[in-house]
C-alpha cells in the first residue's frame, strides 16, 4: 500500500480562460519520481475533481472562478506543494478528505451501477423463454463482480482508497497542516 496524504488544490482560470494549475514541475524531480508532475500524480489515483460545482458556480466551498481538486500524493510531494504554493494547496486529514470526496467528488454518482448490455442479454433470454442460469443470477446480484448490476465500490472514500491501495498518513497530514498554518501566520 502506498503511504500518502491528501492535497487539496484550488484551480483557477488563466487569462485565456483555461484551467490554471500550480506549476508542480517546480517541485524537485526527486519528489516527483523524475517525472512530469501530471504523470507522477496519476500513479496515486490522479485528480479527484469537485463534480458538484465548477469555475462558473459560486458556492460556500468553491467561489466563482475557482475549482477544487484533490490529489493523493506521497508526503514529500505534498510538503513541497504546500511550501511552494501555499495560497492554492492545502493538506487534508483522512476525515476531511472523506467528507470532500463523498460530498463533492462522488455525490452525484449512483450507489448501483448498471451494465446495459449484460442486462439486455438477460432480458432477451427471458423473452425467448430460456431459464435463468447461475451467471444471470450473479449478474443481478449487486455484490457480485459480474457485469449487470454492481455496487459502486468507489462511491465511498474507503472504497476508493482500497481500490487504489492507498494508506492515508494522518500523522504527516497533521504535521504539514501545522507547518502551513505557522507559515501563513507569519506571512
Amino acid at each position: 500500500m502506498d503511504n500518502v496524504v491528501c492535497l487539496k488544490v484550488t484551480i483557477g482560470i488563466d487569462s485565456r480562460g483555461r484551467h490554471s494549475y500550480p506549476a508542480f514541475n517546480a517541485i524537485s524531480a526527486g519528489r516527483r519520481g523524475g517525472m512530469d508532475w501530471s504523470h507522477f500524480v496519476d500513479q496515486y489515483g490522479g485528480w479527484l475533481y469537485d463534480k458538484t460545482s465548477s469555475h462558473r458556480d459560486n458556492d460556500g466551498h468553491s467561489p466563482k472562478g475557482v475549482w477544487i481538486g484533490l490529489l493523493t500524493v506521497p508526503i514529500g510531494f505534498a510538503e513541497s506543494a504546500v511550501e511552494q504554493f501555499p495560497d492554492v494547496c492545502d493538506v487534508l486529514t483522512d476525515a476531511e478528505a472523506r467528507l470532500f470526496y463523498e460530498q463533492h467528488v462522488t455525490a452525484l454518482e449512483p450507489e448501483i451501477e448498471y451494465d446495459l448490455e449484460a442486462l439486455q442479454l438477460i432480458a432477451a433470454k427471458r423473452a425467448a423463454g430460456l431459464e435463468p442460469d447461475v451467471d444471470d443470477a450473479d449478474s443481478l446480484d449487486i455484490e457480485s463482480n459480474r457485469p449487470g448490476r454492481r455496487r459502486n465500490m468507489t462511491k465511498s472514500w474507503s472504497g476508493y482508497k482500497q481500490s487504489k491501495k492507498l494508506q492515508m498518513n494522518d500523522t504527516e497530514s497533521e504535521r504539514l497542516k501545522r507547518n502551513l498554518a505557522e507559515r501563513r501566520g507569519r506571512g
